[in-house]
């Protein structure tokens, strides 16, 4: 499987000092000697800390490759794309990803509390408006903090200013699925539970881009209206095999 992009995170007596990313998983920085802690992880790859030191009197010095856990979402590629599980209520309709079979879906992991998803959510209600009759569904699983968005009324009342600052008074006119930011687990794999898990969201927003057959392909990156609709344009007008 191909690595993909990775980010590392550089830290030194606690504190963080820079940050290396890379299209094929390689590190570089340029050090004095010392001890530093560095946190690797990737679009498809769980992170983990781990201590290096730069010994001195070397001008290089070449670590043994790092191994990192591939995401679940890594390992569903071409899998059937797993179904919502723990929703604690919806806005809008429910929606079963079986039904769904002979569209292409965007699945949205998004929270209120996440300014990038907030600003992230016109291009999806746009592309909802011009594709949602032509064979393109998107999908929100609105993730809370710690089970405090379990109704209509308390996620209109978390989303409120969104709508009216940044969604230019539009309601997301799509289904949401409500699911709880608690986390499970101990240590490095204390993660949030539920659906999130089953996907193997690490970071917010990711969407999800799911085939006409059900099965996940994986992250659907275009985040302005222009590269996205070009995008599910694409999509859409690609033969069915």
């Amino acid at each position: 499987m191909p690595v993909g992009w990775t980010n590392t995170e550089l830290s030194s007596h606690g504190s963080r000092i820079g940050g290396y990313s890379h299209p094929d998983g390689k590190i570089e920085f340029l050090l004095p000697p010392g001890t530093y802690s560095l946190n690797p992880y990737g679009e498809s790859l769980h992170g983990r800390r781990l201590e290096v030191t730069i010994p001195a009197g070397q001008s290089t010095f070449e670590m043994k490759p790092i191994e990192l856990k591939a995401s679940a979402l890594a390992t569903l590629k071409g899998k059937p794309a797993p179904e919502f599980v723990n929703v604690m209520g919806w806005i809008g309709k429910p929606v079963k990803l079986a039904d769904l079979k002979g569209q292409f879906v965007l699945v949205d992991f998004w929270g209120y509390w996440c300014g990038p998803c907030v600003y992230a959510m016109p291009v999806l209600i746009e592309l909802h408006e011009k594709f949602h009759d032509k064979g393109l569904t998107v999908v929100g699983v609105h993730q809370d903090i710690d089970g405090d968005v379990d109704t209509v009324a308390k996620f209109d009342e978390m989303n409120a200013t969104h709508v009216k600052d940044v969604w230019k008074g539009k309601k997301l006119p799509f289904p949401n699925a409500l699911v709880s930011g608690k986390r499970e687990g101990e240590g490095d794999d204390r993660r949030v539970g539920g659906t999130p898990r089953l996907y193997g969201i690490m970071g917010y927003p990711t969407t999800v881009l799911i085939d006409r057959e059900g099965k996940v392909v994986g992250q659907f990156h275009a985040r302005d209206i222009k590269a996205a609709t070009a995008e599910v344009e694409k999509l859409l007008t690609a033969k069915k095999e």
